[in-house]
Formats: C-alpha cells, structure tokens, sequence
C-alpha cells in the first residue's frame, strides 16, 4: 500500500468529542470537535461514538493494508496448491505405479478440489 497522506497515529479522543493527533514531540498535530451546536445536532452518545470511530481511522488503515498483504498470501499459496494437485493428478494418470502419489480415487478428488480452488472456493 502507499504511503499515508494523513496525519500519523495515534489519534486520540478527549473529553468525548475531541479527537486529536499528538506530534513526534508530544504537541497536537491537529484536534477536531465532532458536535456541532445548530438544531440538527447529534446527540452526546452518537457524538462520543463518532470520535472514537475518527480516531480509530489510522489502526483501521493499517490493518486493512495487513490483511491486504494476507489476501495476497493465501492467493499465492492457493496457486501452489493447483499446481502442487496437477503434478499429483498426472502422477496418478501416468501408467508406472512407482510414480504414483495418490490411489486412482484420489485423482479424481484431485481434479474436482483443482476446479474449486481454480475458481476461488
């Protein structure tokens, strides 16, 4: 993932509705209020919650960006297991039992799992 265009963590909330982003030397990098005063105001709990929800922003990009990485991972290691189940597939095909790695039955539970994993599932 790219580098972040935004303020780095930790953000942090104080008195309830004032989230904020401390500095490299301890000082706020910027602070926001999430109320607002006019007749369409939220109330206290959902104003609590939504600067919470803000200052969660950066771990929450991190994570996705971890999980990302994971998503790449387990693609990876599912074309492994194709081409891993396709070697095995032919080996059981091949007529010389010494190659085999698996009985007949197997090949056939070979193919079928090489589909499903060849389609996503």
């Amino acid at each position: 993932m790219k580098k972040p265009k935004f303020t780095k963590g930790p953000w942090l909330v104080a008195a309830d509705t004032f989230v904020y982003g401390q500095g490299p030397n301890g000082t706020n990098s910027f602070f926001l209020d999430v109320t607002f005063p006019g007749p369409e105001r939220i109330c206290d709990e959902e104003a609590m919650a939504n600067a919470y929800l803000i200052a969660s922003a950066p771990e929450l990009y991190w994570k996705v960006d971890e999980l990302k990485g994971q998503l790449r991972d387990a693609e990876a290691n599912r074309i492994n297991l194709v081409a891993a189940l396709s070697v095995c597939v032919e080996q059981l095909e091949d007529d010389d039992p010494e190659s085999r790695c698996m009985d007949n039955n197997a090949a056939d539970y070979g193919r079928s799992t090489i589909i499903k994993l060849q389609q996503g599932n």
